[in-house]
């Protein structure tokens, strides 16, 4: 990422808007504040670093210069957007990488509950996350993975479509900044804006989730339960 000391933002004593957006959004999200770097390529975005810092797992975001400019609600759309990601329930999507290592693990976490089935019964990679899993992972939580796989599979059984979960988890994140924001014109400048758009949905789709999401009953809900509907 060409990022070093000099990056790194202290949290204590930045004061520019996207270090205050990217404090407080944290707090209304429920989340611990992530490391922030401030990032100097034009041509990046902001992105988050699954980090390792003495042997423990550290996540972060790069800021990229285009939401260090931003102000108002295309901060906090931007902002908003990349931080849902970091909810325990989404941060898979940037820990294993890519939809292949996904399925994975996926299919690793599943088989905890009973040996390996399908097609990935005897696949050696997936075998030795296994070994790992049981190994490195605490016994009740091993027990409460195992239980939800079981769950899953009874629900959907071996078909279990990774690619539309990643889909649909890019969608839920530009509706949760949505719901922060309530500018539907700041969502569309900021999608309409990515250089290079991290989901295969496209610009045209999600534009168009994002409307539908803004005159239903979920949408307004969220808002009143935030404080944020207008009296």
């Amino acid at each position: 990422m060409g990022l070093g000391r000099r990056h790194r933002i202290e949290l204590a004593t930045d004061r520019s808007p996207s270090v205050l957006a990217a404090v407080q959004l944290a707090e209304v999200m429920a989340l611990p504040v992530p490391e922030l770097f401030r990032g100097e390529n034009e041509s990046a975005q902001t992105v988050i670093l699954n980090l390792q810092y003495k042997g423990q797992p550290r996540t972060a975001l790069a800021l990229a210069p285009s939401t260090q400019r931003r102000n108002s609600f295309d901060l906090v759309f931007d902002l908003g957007t990349q931080m849902a990601f970091l909810r325990p329930e989404r941060i898979l999507r940037f820990v294993f990488g890519t939809p292949a290592a996904i399925e994975l693990g996926l299919r690793a976490a599943l088989a905890l509950g009973g040996g390996p089935t399908g097609p990935y019964g005897a696949n050696p990679e997936m075998n030795q996350l296994l070994t790992y899993l049981r190994r490195s992972v605490a016994p009740p939580t091993v027990t409460a993975i195992a239980a939800a796989g079981r769950a899953l599979t009874e629900a959907r059984g071996e078909n279990v479509d990774v690619t539309k979960w990643l889909g649909a988890t890019h969608l839920s994140a530009a509706r949760a900044a949505l719901v922060l924001t309530g500018d539907l014109a700041a969502a569309a400048r900021v999608i309409m804006s990515e250089p290079m758009p991290l989901t295969p949905i496209s610009v045209q789709r999600r534009l168009l989730d994002l409307v539908a999401f803004s005159v239903s009953d979920d949408y307004f809900t969220c808002r009143r339960h935030l404080g944020l509907q207008v009296a």
